[in-house]
């Protein structure tokens, strides 16, 4: 799949981390783990990871919350994702803490039950191990990024970038923006220079890579002013942990994840779309 670029996911679909009032606790804030040299080779790493980020992880389970202001945005998604021959996945999403929808991903099928209308969605959707990406079989080492990200882009006739999406996401609805950070990585992380990495720090146990960034006019004027960006990112994994988009000094946009764990068995409960009632109490 081909889609043109325009610097920027969506927001209430992008990343960041506000460590101000009680959006999150004490206990939430990255701890600084140390310093080290940055090279190019570090920020062709970092970004393919985010680019392929199902490809080093089996599993994943966990929550986390986005938030925008400005655009009334406040929620939170629980998601247990399983991947490998036969991916599966279940995605809950809440609205400030009230239920919205509920997604299995499981037998290449997708069922979704939208609560705010109370309403169920079954949806009969191409097999998803046809739709599905195969991993890349290539080396990981920071050597031979630079290749692959290279790979995933393409000049169109009229002068346009392209990004060369994989698939997965397909069973991660918008867990995908924590779990598989493709397209914010292809878009805000596109010109090396508009970005650093910084210290490295301990986030829900992981290591985290810091990156902190500009955005380029045509952005800022796009989306509300906004200017910079601060990502936190899985070191091991490129899951992204937390974001903040920010204009000036101003905290416009925010992603924080409560707890994840990965490689262990989830739990992916086939939800039965017909006990509307029960999805009503959650």
């Amino acid at each position: 799949m081909k889609k043109v670029i325009g610097i920027g996911v969506a927001l209430v679909a992008g990343a960041g981390i506000y460590f101000g009032g009680d959006f999150i606790t004490k206990t939430d804030k990255p701890q600084k783990v140390e310093a080290t040299q940055v090279t190019v080779s570090d920020k062709e790493d970092i970004q393919y990871k985010m680019m392929n980020a199902v490809d080093f992880y089996s599993s994943a389970e966990g929550s986390f919350t986005l938030k925008n202001d400005r655009r009334h945005a406040n929620y939170t998604v629980d998601y247990a994702v399983s991947l490998g021959a036969n991916p599966t996945g279940t995605v809950k999403t809440a609205d400030q803490g009230v239920p919205r929808s509920l997604e299995n991903f499981s037998n290449d099928k997708t069922t979704t039950v939208f609560y705010k209308t109370r309403s169920v969605d079954v949806m009969d959707t191409i097999p998803i191990s046809q739709t599905v990406a195969k991993a890349r079989t290539i080396s990981k080492t920071p050597s031979d990024a630079a290749s692959q990200i290279l790979a995933r882009y393409e000049v169109l006739s009229d002068g346009e970038l392209a990004a060369i999406y994989r698939k997965e996401n397909l069973i991660m609805s918008r867990a995908s923006e924590s779990l598989f950070p493709q397209e914010l990585a292809m878009n805000y992380l596109k010109d090396y220079k508009n970005w650093e990495i910084g210290e490295t720090v301990k986030m829900n146990g992981l290591d985290a890579v810091t990156i902190n960034g500009v955005f380029d006019a045509g952005f800022k004027e796009k989306y509300d002013g906004i200017d910079k960006f601060e990502l936190y990112v899985a070191k091991d994994t490129g899951i992204l942990l937390g974001y903040k988009l920010l204009e000036g000094t101003d905290v416009i946009e925010t992603l924080v994840t409560h707890n994840i764990v990965l490689n262990k068995p989830v739990t992916t409960t086939n939800y039965d779309p017909a006990a509307v009632s029960t999805f009503k109490q959650m």
